[in-house]
């Protein structure tokens, strides 16, 4: 849910907007209200960043412009939205040069307040889904992600996983030509490919059983899968906490990337669940033994070296 922070002096003015976005608005969510500027910025400390900031301009203490200006400073990608009178238009106007998205005047016609949503909706989500993005790339690439940032752009409380492969891995070499591949912004599954011949599959809890989604993928292998191609298909079959998709991604892809053997076809079945300390030794002996001669596979030298008790020396050749 995107989160909503109201600023305004005068408490009806604050409950008439907040109460119309928690009547027609089930996307968005009230993190908090203030009464000016200075305890806005207090409950942002407190509370973290909102998605959307709408704030009256004439405000003791801390007025809605400055209030604008600070939030902007602090955290850059929060939608900013300005509540004017008629008087205050000129105000409006130059709020805009501050990194306002939109104003929108009083009285509040709810039509219009409609509109502004909708608007600020169609922001968001484009916004989402280039984080989600980015994250994604970043997982399989094991670049660390904070369990703050997982949980804000991955809201469900859990997740399946999956990869299908088409064919062998990507090649080390050739890097120009190969594309990354990543699922439409309107589809719930959300997918991501080292480049076309390869899907990972991120599918909310909320939507499939452990069995519907085992056979929602065999589904998908056998509608994809051309003639004279064979396919190396990963699925973990219980899901997984959103704080845990980094490390579930990365189990997938280590299993994925030493499991494929030339033209044959293989579905991999991954029961376990992704270690509670991600940053630990596995459990057991051989599955230690598996992670590090993955991670030398991959050139992770520094990975490897923190992940062992004792000092190792590599010969880069």
């Amino acid at each position: 849910m995107y989160q909503v922070m109201v600023v305004d002096d005068e408490p009806m003015a604050a409950s008439l907007i907040v109460n119309i976005i928690k009547r027609k608005y089930s996307d968005f969510e009230i993190m908090g209200t203030a009464y000016d500027g200075e305890e806005a910025l207090e409950l942002m400390e407190e509370k973290g960043e909102p998605d959307v900031l709408i704030t009256d301009i004439q405000m003791p203490v801390m007025n809605g412009l400055k209030l604008v200006e600070e939030t902007k400073k602090r955290y850059p990608e929060v939608i900013s939205v300005i509540v004017s009178g008629y008087q205050e238009f000129e105000y409006a106007k130059q709020a805009i040069a501050f990194g306002v998205c939109d104003y929108i005047l009083k009285p509040i016609v709810p039509s219009e307040f409609s509109k502004l949503i909708t608007r600020i909706e169609e922001k968001l989500r484009q916004k989402y889904y280039k984080e989600r993005n980015t994250l994604m790339h970043k997982m399989v690439n094991e670049i660390p992600i904070d369990e703050k940032t997982l949980r804000r752009y991955f809201q469900s409380e859990c997740y399946y996983g999956a990869i299908v492969r088409l064919n062998g891995l990507p090649s080390r070499y050739g890097e120009r030509g190969k594309k990354e591949v990543f699922s439409d912004i309107n589809e719930m599954m959300i997918a991501y490919g080292r480049d076309t011949q390869e899907t990972l599959y991120l599918c909310p809890g909320e939507l499939v059983s452990d069995e519907d989604y085992e056979q929602m993928i065999r589904r998908r292998i056998g509608k994809e899968q051309p003639e004279a191609a064979y396919v190396t298909s990963v699925i973990r079959q219980k899901s997984v906490p959103a704080a845990q998709i980094g490390e579930m991604v990365r189990e997938l892809y280590r299993k994925l990337d030493s499991s494929i053997i030339l033209g044959k076809n293989q579905t991999l079945i991954l029961e376990e669940t992704p270690s509670a300390n991600p940053g630990g030794r596995p459990g057991k002996d051989y599955e230690y033994l598996e992670e590090l001669e993955y991670l030398a596979g991959k050139q992770k030298y520094d990975r490897l070296q923190k992940d062992t008790e004792f000092p190792i020396s590599f010969s880069r050749m």
